[in-house]
């Protein structure tokens, strides 16, 4: 066996960067729309973050909320984020990545009839709800006006109460006009002070009152966000209110930059002329936490290496004793755990000099850090100790992240820079590896149970939710090393119906990651079921949607060759010609479809 010794690559540098997960990081709003400087200056700050979306907190439309006066107050300065955008400054969004909800004084044309014209929003436009990454957000209409009601017993209520149960995102944002709790000079809307708490909110953001104001109240944050560009307000004795208050600010107009990572949801409010006001961290409340950031984590794993690269039998492996090290800006975690050899093809000495591996965690010691709650995990290292190793380690990584864009009904990733250490010759391995989130985590998420192969009736259940996604992404990729029920995917019962959701994973043989112990197939395979062509050609429309998200994964990870990476590029580049060509489509998919597998 090769022996176990100091490789100096560059590695040690790749933690001070950063990569933004899609739908994590976004800006926040309220009482912006007047158009004139104030208005300007705000948006023009929020556009240097380069946020995913935007959400607002109503009054998007001053004075009456009339026709005459949205666009100017609303596309003008923030056109490039709806979609569809008919107004006239502009291009839209390709796909809308604006969130807004209504004020009082979008109410007062018609009930909102402008704004509702305006906007193409999910459900009754009204109120809705929409997830992003790890965040579910329901936007609520608290006018008085609503038709559904306004308080904690009314339809509307009733509707988000009963949303928020069958939310499994880690984070449940609430937000709309009218705070429940406020010290400036609007003051508090009783009627909306729902049992947010109870009813699993994280958080609960709103406007109205002109100022920035956060509150703690029953375990969960209150922000206040009024200074998007109208006039500011004032704020007024409160002894009642005050001991709940936690921040207050009312000396210029600002923004919300919220994003979420690896410790948790991270709000910062900054003034568009003093810069960061204040910054604070909802922590993480449960295992997802892991998988929230796409930050390289880093870690020193001692173990006695080479007899656990030995121990590869098929039925016979055992763990091994180790300790893992996580280092953080003060301190560093230190974990005992055990190690087994994983994985099929890469398990094996004939293919792999290294192996992925199994990381069992101890029964106690995980509270209060990022694996608490987990049993075990599996973690993907490079097949071989060259540095070209590495990069298939990162292609295979960047193929888990495309999925992700592309469906929340994935398995999530975390990049890592892995120390290993020899326990008995303190030999050293730096490495590119990746954590995959665990079938526990994804149940859990997904309000879903994992359900083995011979409880499957039928590979052709009639509620498949995946599909054409999960098909047209294996032959995006060129993978062919997969089929259904339970070759490299793992399949869930879905809770809230009789549908099956099917998670694709390993995709080190594909031809995106061109491995050179792969197959090296020349063309790609569609394996997918039959279904009607206006079916798939929603599905095309979709997958181009989100070409600039997927090619934005490689530009920004800087860790990839620029020839891998343009390699990769081009290769995704060949499966949008063939979707984009009806005679290609037609001929390599549409007339390559099968009623089962």
């Amino acid at each position: 066996m090769k022996s176990i010794h100091r490789v100096p690559l560059f590695l040690g540098l790749w933690l001070i960067t950063v990569f933004s997960t899609y739908g994590q990081r976004f800006a926040i709003i309220g009482d912006y729309g007047l158009d004139g400087p104030d208005e300007a200056a705000v948006a023009n700050m929020i556009k240097s973050w380069d946020p995913e979306f935007i959400i607002t907190l109503g009054d998007n439309n001053y004075p009456y909320g009339e026709d005459s006066t949205i666009d100017i107050n609303i596309g003008k300065h923030y056109h490039s984020f709806i979609a569809p955008y008919r107004g006239d400054f502009g291009e839209g969004a390709k796909e809308n990545r604006f969130f807004p909800t209504l004020g009082n004084h979008d109410d007062y044309t018609e009930n909102g009839r402008p704004y509702l014209d305006y906007f193409e929003l999910p459900g009754n436009e009204r109120y809705y709800d929409f997830v992003k990454g790890d965040i579910h957000f329901f936007a609520l209409n608290s006018n008085p006006s609503e038709p559904d009601g306004v308080d904690s017993t009314s339809v509307q209520a009733r509707w988000l109460k009963r949303r928020l149960a069958n939310s499994r995102s880690p984070w449940k944002v609430v937000y709309f006009h009218h705070p429940p709790y406020s010290t400036a000079d609007h003051g508090d809307n009783e009627y909306m002070q729902w049992p947010f708490s109870k009813w699993g909110a994280s958080a609960v953001l709103s406007g109205h009152d002109h100022v920035y104001e956060r509150l703690e109240l029953d375990g969960v944050t209150y922000l206040i966000n009024g200074l998007g560009g109208h006039e500011t307000y004032g704020f007024v004795d409160d002894s009642e209110r005050e001991h709940q208050v936690r921040s207050k600010y009312n000396r210029g107009k600002g923004a919300i930059l919220a994003t979420v990572t690896d410790l948790g949801l991270h709000f910062e409010f900054h003034s568009e002329s003093e810069g960061l006001i204040e910054e604070f961290t909802l922590e993480n409340r449960s295992e997802a936490g892991l998988f929230t950031s796409q930050e390289i984590m880093e870690l020193v794993i001692e173990a006695p290496l080479e007899t656990l690269l030995e121990d590869r039998g098929d039925h016979d492996r055992k763990y091994h004793d180790g300790k893992l090290y996580v280092k953080s800006a003060d301190s560093t975690l230190s974990l005992d755990i055990e190690l087994k050899v994983r994985g099929n093809f890469r398990r094996f000495k004939e293919n792999c000099e290294f192996t992925p591996f199994w990381i069992r965690f101890p029964v106690e010691g995980t509270e209060h850090t990022r694996f608490q709650g987990y049993k075990r995990l599996k973690i993907v290292n490079p097949c071989g100790f060259s540095a070209e190793y590495h990069q298939y380690v990162m292609q295979e990584y960047l193929g888990y992240r495309i999925y992700n864009q592309l469906t929340e009904s994935s398995f999530r990733v975390r990049p890592l820079e892995v120390k290993y250490v020899h326990s008995a010759t303190k030999d050293t391995l730096i490495t590119f590896s990746f954590f995959i989130e665990n079938n526990r985590s994804v149940e859990d998420r997904l309000w879903a149970s994992e359900v083995e192969f011979d409880m499957l009736e039928d590979t052709r259940t009639p509620n498949y939710h995946n599909p054409p996604t999960l098909e047209l992404f294996q032959f995006m990729i060129g993978n062919n090393d997969w089929g259904i029920p339970d070759h490299n995917v793992k399949v869930f019962q879905m809770h809230d119906d009789e549908g099956h959701l099917v998670l694709p994973y390993d995709f080190d043989l594909s031809r995106l990651v061109n491995a050179s112990y792969s197959f090296k197939e020349d063309r790609r395979e569609f394996k997918g079921f039959c279904r009607p062509a206006e079916e798939f050609d929603y599905y095309f429309e979709f997958f181009n949607d989100h070409k600039p998200a997927i090619e934005r994964l490689y530009h920004e990870f800087d860790l990839l060759e620029a020839v891998h990476k343009q390699e990769a590029l081009r290769f995704i580049d060949r499966f949008y010609k063939i979707i984009n060509h009806p005679e290609r489509r037609k001929k390599e998919i549409l007339d390559r479809c099968s009623d089962d597998f």
